[in-house]
């Protein structure tokens, strides 16, 4: 009988375990490319194009704005993507430096 329930056990959490999806919890996140280099935008939320322009951008990290570098896998798109452009970007996880990394998982390019 033992044996008979043991079975029955692994059967039922193999079924469990096989019906299990992996989701992922993407995030948006909103702001202007500001700088570019390899195949990587930069992107600050809630800085503007004026406060860009009268400081560098050390001065514009060290106000402690969320800024994320995110690497742009299509070139065509990267290509097409300038500094100052108003962006929104759905990636999953960052890397936790500052500015953080990731993996832009799509890019919409929003009007200015």
């Amino acid at each position: 009988m033992k044996k008979l329930w043991s079975l029955f056990l692994v059967i039922a959490l193999l079924f469990v375990g096989c019906g299990q999806s992996e989701e992922t919890n993407m995030s948006v996140m909103t702001g202007l490319i500001v700088e570019k280099e390899g195949n990587r935008i930069l992107v600050i939320e809630n800085v503007t194009k004026d406060q860009l322009d009268s400081l560098d951008l050390d001065e514009v990290l060290n106000q402690g704005y969320e800024a994320i570098w995110f690497e742009v896998e299509d070139q065509e798109l990267f290509e097409n993507l300038y500094v100052g452009d108003k962006v929104a970007v759905e990636y999953d996880i960052v890397l936790e430096s500052y500015p953080g990394q990731s993996k832009a998982v799509s890019i919409t390019k929003l009007d200015k």
